[in-house]
């Protein structure tokens, strides 16, 4: 009797142990298959996939990567200049009040044309020994004269012949002296006469160009560091192109430069390089690359900034029409056709750019190739065409192709989408629009 209930009591928790299994088992099998969807759910984000029905209904193009001689272009920020031998402060050496200002704003000038009119007592003062010198100079060469005749006839002194000589020699500088300052004050020493005594003297512009702005007012006193105006000869005026490093083996002297001012892009202007800088900015890290202007000028100011494109010539680089490259997020973006079979080879591969702009897109390549090996085969039960986005940047754009650089590696014999790019995009991101 005790062994029948013993044998009872270990069937029972035979039983009871086999369905704990079956119920873990269970539980297992249903948590995979729930991660096995999710897995696939994620995965397939970034994959677009069309029938050959989708294709044919938004006319969506598939072909290869080609090569175009397309014009490349460097494009750079930059001022109109001056060159400072061209522009200059209208001053006068002497203090004086400001008795009359003659031009206005923008009025073109002459290099010694009168500016302004300024007067001061040092004026007359410096006239009045002018005038007084040539007295006492006409007088010394007299006595001067007087002494040697006395001393030729032994009734003189030598000592007073000496100091006849000698006031002489000083008076005859004191006249030069006074003759060029004079003339520094625009008077000429030949027609001044004690009846003739000018009080204000005129202050004139040492180039040619426009007038700039107007610092002296009537009525001010006015001194040698203390300018009249500013003259700005704008026929001298040249463009400034600030050039990166890495942009400077690029340009020679003779290139060509397509430009628009900032206040008016919708004109196109034209200037050609004629000298490149060998010396850095130091807040920007630039170079100063001058540019000789071209065509008519006369609407040009200096210190108007512009935006400049360097003609580099016809490079042959990889294309694709321009219709093919879709903007997502502040990205651009191709879509390339993936095979069945997602095995590849990377001989003959498009090389990705070599710029550091790359490890933006290193993650998000690397990941989508992971992504796209694993759920291969099941896209391929699901049938159709299936597209993955790829990340590339712009280059020069001519006849409907735009040149393209990749940020990944890119099979050689890869289809890509050449049309149709933004319906594949919508599949992909229905709730957003293309943003070119």
């Amino acid at each position: 009797m005790n062994i029948r209930i013993k044998s009872l009591i270990g069937l029972c928790a035979l039983m009871l142990c086999g369905a704990g299994t079956l119920g873990l088992s269970s539980c297992k099998s249903n948590k995979q298959k729930e991660e096995h969807s999710d897995e696939e759910h994620s995965e397939n984000e970034g994959i677009a996939v069309l029938t050959q029905e989708n294709l044919d209904a938004a006319g969506i193009r598939i072909g290869k990567l080609e090569y175009k001689e397309l014009s490349a272009t460097i494009r750079a920020n930059g001022a109109l200049r001056v060159p400072n031998n061209d522009k200059g402060f209208v001053s006068s050496l002497y203090g004086g009040v400001v008795q009359r200002i003659l031009v206005h704003e923008g009025a073109r000038v002459a290099k010694g044309q009168t500016v302004a009119v300024i007067s001061s007592p040092q004026f007359i003062q410096t006239q009045e020994e002018y005038l007084s010198t040539l007295s006492r100079l006409a007088f010394a060469s007299e006595e001067l004269k007087r002494q040697e005749l006395l001393k030729n006839s032994d009734a003189g002194t030598g000592k007073l012949l000496q100091s006849a000589r000698s006031e002489l020699g000083v008076l005859r500088s004191r006249k030069a002296s006074l003759e060029q300052q004079l003339r520094l004050m625009g008077i000429n020493p030949s027609k001044l006469s004690s009846g003739s005594l000018q009080p204000s003297i005129s202050v004139v512009s040492p180039i040619s160009g426009v007038v700039g702005e107007i610092k002296a007012q009537i009525g001010a006193y006015i001194d040698p560091t203390t300018p009249v105006c500013e003259i700005i000869n704008n026929a001298a005026l040249h463009l400034d192109l600030h050039i990166y490093e890495q942009d400077l083996p690029k340009l020679k002297v003779g290139q060509r430069v397509h430009f628009r001012l900032t206040n008016n892009p919708t004109q196109e202007y034209d200037a050609r390089i004629h000298m490149i800088g060998g010396v850095f900015e130091p807040n920007t890290r630039t170079v100063a690359v001058h540019c000789e202007l071209l065509g008519d000028t006369r609407s040009f100011i200096d210190g108007m900034d512009i935006t400049g494109l360097i003609s580099l010539g016809d490079v042959l680089s990889p294309a694709l029409p321009s219709e093919a490259i879709v903007n997502y997020e502040g990205k651009d973006y191709v879509f390339i056709r993936l095979s069945d079979n997602p095995a590849h080879t990377h001989e003959g591969n498009h090389r990705p750019a070599d710029s550091a702009v790359t490890n933006a897109f290193a993650a998000e390549a690397e990941e989508a190739e992971r992504h796209t090996e694993k759920r291969s085969d099941h896209l391929h039960n699901v049938g159709g065409y299936r597209f993955r986005r790829v990340a590339v940047l712009r280059g020069a754009s001519a006849l409907g192709y735009t040149a393209v650089t990749f940020l990944e590696d890119i099979p050689h014999d890869a289809d890509f989408v050449l049309s149709g790019a933004f319906f594949v995009n919508s599949v992909l991101n229905p709730s957003n629009e293309d943003e070119d």
